[in-house]
């Protein structure tokens, strides 16, 4: 008995190494490479992004990607905003048709849905993207550029 107990101790320890390798914390949330090589950045409730956080978000995100152009999934929280300076350098990164094969976004509250609509209806990517309501419906979007 106690020798099954070790050996279910040992693959839940080797379970956690497994999956904390492929996910980050970071001051605003995770990021995480998933098996189907979507990238997912899940951010914190009651949030506001700042330059460091993009920066960092990215860092992580180019440490999965090796720089190669990927998919990505963005799960929102409630009451999330950003920063002017963290808007802006956001906007350069989505001018870079090299920076993703696409994104997209889950949003959880109106007033980020309403932020979110301005942003890209004013500001268009270089590469698809699309707002959802649903994880699922992002999902299957995302499944069709792989």
């Amino acid at each position: 008995m106690d020798e099954i107990f070790v050996k279910f101790i040992i693959i839940v320890i080797l379970m956690e190494v497994i999956e904390t390798e492929n996910v980050v914390k970071v001051r605003i949330g995770t990021v995480m490479l998933r098996d189907d090589k979507i990238i997912q950045l899940n951010i914190n409730d009651d949030v506001t992004l700042e330059v460091n956080d993009i920066i960092e978000f990215n860092k992580e995100i180019n440490n999965f990607t090796r720089g190669k152009r990927h998919l990505i999934l963005v799960i929102t929280g409630d009451r999330n905003g950003n920063t002017n300076e963290a808007r802006k350098l956001s906007m350069k990164l989505l001018k870079d048709e090299n920076y993703a094969l696409a994104e997209a976004l889950v949003v959880n509250s109106l007033s980020t849905r309403l932020a979110a609509k301005f942003f890209f209806k004013v500001f268009k990517p270089k590469f698809p993207y699309k707002l959802f309501k649903s994880q699922i419906e992002a999902e299957n979007w995302l499944n069709n550029f792989l």
